[in-house]
């Protein structure tokens, strides 16, 4: 694309040309957008000066380093009619355009699809969220030779994925008039989640100061996933018991 004087893009995709990106002789001004796999040709060409707000994504730097830009694979589809009045490059689940926009402007994408509170980068709003149901269970054993606490629970998802829950047992002690006492326990553990069954997941945790005691204690439980799968917290009351030797 060759604009002889400004170029405004605002939630725009420019991608997969074969000759390169966009070719400006005045300003380009950037909002939300990604120009990207642009073909033998550097994405942005002799642009004399940039104006970008929002945060803006291409896969190489000619349109701006990693202090101004995402720099990444957009991870997008082919181009097609997903509808709407024109074809559009669907986003992957896994691309990192996936509610990245800040400041957005725009309440729609190309498609007349409304944009979410935080809009994805460039033209197209991704809806196909993987939705996680996460269960805790309310009794862990702590083992009394080596002080670790074992949670424990479910998890299921709309769709299969894999990836990784934030595990977390806090517990408050109270001795005698003194200030409580926290003692607290975190890991992550990788779950494979099934659409069809709610699959078990465990993983043994060790305090990072002091001892758990026999009783009442939280346990929380999280989702560490990527942008297309809706984050999950559950906060469960539990009690803590003392496993076998």
């Amino acid at each position: 694309m060759f604009v002889a004087q400004t170029l405004t893009l605002v939630n725009s995709t420019i991608a997969y040309n074969n000759k390169g990106g966009v070719d400006v002789r005045g300003s380009l001004v950037m909002r939300n957008s990604m120009i990207t796999h642009n073909g033998a040709g550097a994405n942005c060409q002799n642009v004399p000066a940039f104006q970008r707000a929002g945060q803006n994504l291409a896969d190489d730097t000619s349109c701006g380093d990693a202090t101004v830009m995402t720099i990444a694979d957009a991870k997008l589809d082919s181009l097609r009619y997903n509808g709407g009045p024109a074809k559009t490059h669907a986003l992957l689940g896994a691309s990192p355009a996936i509610n990245a926009g800040k400041e957005c402007t725009v309440t729609v994408d190309e498609r007349y699809v409304p944009r979410d509170g935080t809009c994805d980068i460039g033209a197209y709003e991704f809806k196909d969220f993987t939705t996680v149901t996460i269960t805790n269970n309310t009794t862990l054993a702590v083992d009394p030779t080596t002080g670790l606490v074992f949670a424990a629970g479910t998890i299921k998802c709309s769709t299969n994925e894999t990836f990784d829950l934030t595990v977390t047992v806090t517990q408050e002690q109270k001795v005698a008039k003194s200030s409580p006492t926290v003692v607290k326990a975190t890991g992550k553990v990788a779950v494979t989640c099934s659409s069809t069954t709610a699959t078990p997941w465990g993983v043994a945790l060790a305090p990072s100061g002091g001892t758990f005691d026999i009783g009442a204690a939280t346990l929380e439980t999280k989702t560490s996933a990527p942008g297309y799968i809706v984050p999950a917290t559950v906060t469960t009351a539990v009690k803590l018991y003392k496993g076998r030797k």
